[in-house]
């Protein structure tokens, strides 16, 4: 067994080498001054190359800029975008009036509650009873949690995806450092989670700023790792609730354990820790290993649909990741 999880891990290793064709120039400063870019053989001008850079590399060409690449240098232009170097002063200024972008994981998951989070905050403060849920109309408790979630000072997560949304834009409008935000781009799209899942729409501010941006213009080996790492990624790929079979509750005492646990974190200082309150549940309702990740890991993140790997590879990945 630990045989084929050294071959697993072997095989993953390797398809994170075989990839590095995507991550940009290692040591960057140093092999720039060797870069000399061989438009002029391909009958291109100054002017032309520099247009054909900035179609490539940014949202598009803005007035005057293909003469200010020109005048500084196409290499030294495309430098300054490998290490994100130019000034952003106005691009700052604008994600200042963001409220929401700079949240960590938990302060997000406190500030978007989920309805059935927002329900069970309420009973424990006393805000509804048991008997008040058999007694109030949908309507009536929907007002309930309403006021208790703005006493609360709680957002909906419509205004969270809208700012995700826009702060996209106003980079992608302003930014200097062109090159950053369209592989921002790229690798969000190729790392991809879902605003469709509540529990991952919580977690992605922190999974675009800590994850993917700082390692856009690094190793894919690392980028990997990270996203692998990302409670964002777990939870949409479902890692998270999977469970060995040797987890598995079979007897009441054990399943009365887990559910003392589970109302423990819920009702706890712990109760935003999704991912350790999903786990209790799953392995008390006995399930097992979830191979989602697993697979999607080899089959679009690494390998690809024809990589060569079997479903025992996809089984066993999954034991190594759970």
């Amino acid at each position: 067994m630990q045989k084929k999880r050294r071959l697993i891990l072997g095989v993953l290793c390797i398809a994170m080498n075989g990839l590095l064709f995507f991550t940009i120039l290692p040591n960057k400063s140093q092999q720039i001054e060797k870069l000399n870019f061989p438009y002029k053989s391909a009958g291109l001008t100054d002017r032309q190359a520099a247009a054909h850079l900035l179609n490539r590399f940014t949202y598009g060409v803005t007035p005057g800029q293909i003469d200010e690449v020109v005048s500084m240098g196409l290499e030294k232009w495309f430098d300054k975008q490998l290490t994100t170097g130019l000034q952003d002063d106005s691009l700052k200024e604008r994600l200042s009036k963001f409220q929401f972008l700079n949240l960590t994981n938990e302060e997000s998951i406190k500030t978007f509650p989920r309805p059935a989070q927002i329900l069970r905050m309420a009973y424990a403060d006393g805000v509804i009873s048991k008997d008040s849920l058999k007694l109030f109309d949908k309507a009536t408790l929907k007002r309930r949690l309403s006021q208790y979630s703005i006493d609360k000072k709680f957002h909906l997560q419509s205004e969270l995806i809208r700012e995700l949304i826009n702060q996209r834009i106003i980079r992608a409008t302003y930014s200097n450092n062109q090159l950053q935000e369209v592989l921002t781009g790229f690798w969000f799209n190729h790392f991809n989670i879902s605003l469709t899942k509540p529990q991952v729409i919580q977690l992605a501010p922190a999974y675009e700023r800590d994850v993917i941006r700082p390692n856009t213009l690094g190793k894919f080996s690392e980028l990997l790792i990270a996203t692998a790492k990302s409670p964002a990624m777990q939870i949409f790929l479902d890692n998270y609730i999977s469970s060995g079979e040797i987890d598995s509750v079979s007897n009441p005492q054990s399943k009365r354990r887990y559910i003392a646990a589970i109302r423990k974190l819920e009702n706890g200082k712990d109760s935003t820790d999704v991912v350790k309150i999903e786990k209790l549940k799953n392995i008390q309702k006995g399930r097992g290993l979830n191979e989602n990740y697993a697979r999607e890991v080899m089959e679009l993140h690494t390998l690809g649909v024809d990589g060569g790997y079997t479903q025992s590879d996809v089984t066993q990945t999954a034991r190594v990741l759970t």
